[in-house]
């Protein structure tokens, strides 16, 4: 977890302390570098022929590579989660990936935060934004993959509340690799 820097205050007239320039250094850092996490799905165990999307089911997309997660939001026992550990607002950008198309249909994607322990309104309750539903595909061709595509500032989220993207088809898929694959970040943008 980021320790959240306070920026130190300066009297006129005098001379800063060595602690003071430091904490003020690290404010400035923190700011120049937010908690950030960039997570993938690549073509590798346990995602390597893709992840199944049953029809009309709400499928969270795993991840089994953190490329960057500099505050530790991911891990592999919890593969579809970004947990919060600094809190704050979030950007969050994601793209699920299907292989080609060999229906027609209509598909979508959306983040959804799970409350963790430390939120006020107690753990358990479910949120959901930055939805996104793309056009129905009125031709299938098999050779043609789908990407959807979606990006929003989340509510405040509290250390961990945890996020998952979503995604729904109309029909059966496997989420694919032929553009590199899945992804999901998240950025803190705002204490």
């Amino acid at each position: 977890m980021a320790t959240v820097p306070s920026v130190p205050t300066f009297t006129a007239g005098t001379s800063p302390t060595y602690t003071t320039l430091n904490n003020l250094g690290y404010a400035v850092q923190f700011a120049l570098q937010p908690p950030r996490a960039v997570l993938q799905q690549t073509n590798a165990s346990p995602y390597a022929s893709g992840q199944s999307i049953s029809a009309t089911t709400a499928t969270a997309i795993g991840w089994n590579n953190a490329v960057e997660d500099s505050d530790s939001g991911w891990s592999s026992g919890n593969r579809t989660r970004y947990t919060c550990q600094t809190p704050g607002y979030f950007r969050f950008d994601g793209v699920v990936q299907s292989t080609a198309e060999t229906s027609s249909g209509y598909r979508g994607a959306w983040f959804q935060i799970t409350t963790g322990s430390n939120n006020p309104g107690g753990a358990g309750n479910h949120t959901s934004f930055g939805s996104c539903r793309v056009a129905n595909v009125t031709s299938a061709t098999g050779t043609n993959y789908t990407a959807v595509g979606c990006s929003l500032i989340s509510p405040y989220l509290y250390v961990l509340d945890y996020v998952e993207l979503y995604y729904y088809s109309s029909h059966s898929e496997t989420t694919g690799f032929s553009d590199g694959g899945s992804y999901l970040t998240a950025t803190l943008v705002s204490l």
